[in-house]
């Protein structure tokens, strides 16, 4: 009974350290760390759906707010492969620039390439 006790007390300190808040609707979760962003998160879950970016496959995303006027937005490749072509960069960038237009008219987002667990793999720009 201890030890069940002692899990449950370092699962409960595990989630109180994660910052994240946490969108999740359909197959989408997006993480965001800023409470402040929650109308933009919801709003880049309206334009995934309206642009039928939402698949049958589970999908990650993490919003960060760098700055007063600058964002990331994470996006985990869905393949172990840490390369991409440039038709698919091209795409990535296509979004960048419509998500700044539609979403983020008076800030800048930067779409970087993540792991599975957010770590940066790199940035279209």
């Amino acid at each position: 009974m201890k030890n069940i006790f002692s899990l449950i007390v370092l699962l409960f300190f595990s989630c109180v350290e994660n910052k994240d808040f946490i969108y999740e609707k359909n197959k989408l979760t997006i993480y965001y760390t800023d409470l402040k962003d929650s109308s933009k998160v919801k709003s880049i879950y309206s334009y995934w759906q309206k642009n039928k970016l939402l698949t049958n496959k589970k999908q990650y995303i993490r919003l960060l707010h760098n700055s007063d006027s600058s964002y990331y937005l994470q996006l985990i490749l869905s393949e172990k492969k840490h390369d991409v072509n440039y038709k698919e960069i091209k795409l990535l960038y296509d979004l960048q620039a419509d998500l700044n237009n539609k979403i983020f008219p008076n800030s800048k987002l930067e779409i970087k390439i993540t792991d599975n667990s957010f770590k940066d793999l790199g940035i279209i720009n």
